[in-house]
């Protein structure tokens, strides 16, 4: 009997082949890592430029309040002059013993006897006087208000006088103009324009004499020959 051998011959199987990870050469390496430090110093700089921005905002922001609050103080400074100046003209002149307490003129003339004789609000009553002038005359009869004080020593011939006078703005500038540009001689006598000058037929027995002029605000004080200097610095105080 034939034994017909029925043994399948096998063919070996083939080892499926994995292929390994590409390795990233180092020229890709480099690369990404520029590319990498270049987006970081892209977004610094978008950084930088954005904090400059909000920093320039900020100081232009500081400079117009800054500017805006100097305005504003230097407008209400100019509103409280203009007010204080309004205000001054037209409060009007207090009496002559407001102007000059009597204790004021008992200095002045250096007696205890002192009265008060006069008062005239008639602006018109200084520029009678030989000692004024044109100019004088022009802005005392342009006068809004008006003091003419006088006081005495009894039984004696010792008097001392002055006028005050409230002259719109015109006026007086017109006025002080004039005695800038007179003979007076200009001073800063207690803190104001002041003005003397000597004149004839003012003075003791007609001889010469000093006229004064001072302004104040919108004020003007005048005396003439008996009066001195240190009148004027007792009356100013009072139209400040």
């Amino acid at each position: 009997m034939t034994t017909v051998g029925c043994g399948a011959s096998s063919q070996s199987e083939k080892p499926v082949a994995v292929e390994a990870p590409a390795e990233k050469s180092s020229s890709d390496v480099q690369r990404k890592a520029e590319v990498d430090e270049l987006t970081r110093m892209q977004a610094a700089e978008i950084e930088r430029a954005e904090a400059a921005a909000q920093q320039e905002a900020e100081d232009a922001a500081k400079t117009a309040t800054a500017k805006a609050e100097k305005e504003a103080a230097a407008a209400q400074k100019a509103a409280d002059a203009r007010a204080a100046e309004a205000a001054a003209a037209t409060a009007g002149l207090g009496s002559c013993e407001e102007l000059l307490p009597i204790d004021q003129a008992r200095a002045e003339l250096e007696v205890d006897t002192v009265q008060f004789s006069e008062q005239s609000n008639d602006a018109a009553r200084v520029i009678t006087h030989g000692a004024y002038g044109p100019a004088a005359t022009a802005a005392f009869s342009a006068a809004t208000d008006a003091r003419s004080c006088v006081w005495v020593i009894p039984q004696s011939d010792g008097f001392l006088y002055f006028t005050v006078a409230t002259i719109p703005d015109e006026a007086r500038e017109q006025f002080l103009a004039a005695l800038r540009a007179s003979d007076y001689v200009e001073s800063a006598e207690h803190g104001v324009p002041s003005f003397e000058l000597m004149v004839d037929g003012v003075g003791w027995g007609g001889g010469e004499g000093p006229v004064r002029f001072a302004f104040v605000g919108p004020h003007v004080y005048t005396s003439a020959a008996f009066t001195g200097q240190t009148l004027m610095g007792r009356v100013i105080p009072a139209l400040r």
